[in-house]
């Protein structure tokens, strides 16, 4: 059995209209069971609802995203590998849109 607080969406190819509507749809799934985290996208997880952002090493800084997100909005960062699960100390799962 596996368990998750968190789903991060990866949709590295969807311009911002699809992948919206991908962590829309995702958000309405998991609601009430797990957090929603858009890879990439401070704009798309902020229109989505979506409880927070993993942005790239290079990206926007976190305090950046925070600060639009609210003292509630969870901004990782990217470090060597995506270890999601160890920057905000909860299980993660990754969706990808393939």
């Amino acid at each position: 059995v596996c368990s998750s607080d968190l789903v991060q969406l990866r949709c590295k190819g969807l311009s911002g209209g699809p992948l919206l509507a991908a962590a829309a749809a995702l958000g309405r799934a998991a609601s009430g069971r797990a957090d929603v985290v858009v890879n990439d996208r401070v704009d798309v997880a902020l229109a989505a609802g979506a409880e927070g952002v993993h942005l790239p090493s290079a990206g926007l800084p976190t305090a950046v995203a925070r600060r639009l997100g609210g003292p509630r909005f969870v901004s990782a960062r990217s470090l060597r590998a995506s270890f999601l699960p160890y920057i905000v100390g909860r299980w993660a799962v990754c969706c990808r849109c393939f």
